[in-house]
């Protein structure tokens, strides 16, 4: 019993397409008359035409690989600007932590003066910065102040229920 043929790839008559067009391309790029040979399912290429394919394809494909490496590229650099500045956040925010902090049960310091002095310096600095938080509270409430007046002004000088403005006569012509 013999085997049937099966049609190309592609259904009926749709290898004979593919192959055509792959006919097409060799020629075009000059490869046909070098060691290429059609089975009837695939290609069969020589070494170095093979090589000199990958070559094109590689030529090709430059163009995309240097816009895609530019975005990962600023992909990566954004990241690592935005990692640097949390952890300089970080360490600002740790810095004026350890300003504040008042240690509870200080260490015992061998001059009492030198303790005395800390102990003035982080009430000076408390003092500084809750004044400094009083301030800004205060600038807060009178820049509310101030927009809460302004919008209130705005809503006196519109009037909800405008009149019609009776029609004006209109002049003769001179």
């Amino acid at each position: 019993m013999p085997t049937e043929r099966k049609p190309a790839a592609g259904g009926p008559s749709g290898g004979d397409k593919a192959r055509k067009q792959c006919e097409l391309l060799l020629r075009a790029s000059g490869m046909l008359r070098r060691r290429v040979a059609f089975g009837r399912t695939k290609l069969f290429l020589d070494g170095p035409v093979y090589e000199e394919l990958l070559l094109a394809r590689r030529a090709l494909h430059s163009g995309y690989a240097t816009s895609l490496q530019r975005c990962g590229r600023g992909m990566l650099s954004r990241g690592r600007v935005r990692r640097e500045r949390a952890r300089r956040a970080e360490e600002e925010r740790r810095r004026l932590r350890v300003r504040v902090r008042v240690s509870r049960n200080p260490s015992p310091s061998p001059n009492p003066n030198q303790e005395r002095r800390r102990l003035a310096e982080e009430a000076a600095l408390r003092r500084r910065i809750a004044a400094e938080e009083a301030r800004l509270r205060e600038e807060a409430r009178v820049r509310k102040a101030a927009e809460d007046a302004a919008a209130e002004a705005r809503l006196e000088e519109e009037d909800p229920y405008p009149l019609p403005l009776p029609p004006q006569p209109l002049a003769p012509y001179p």
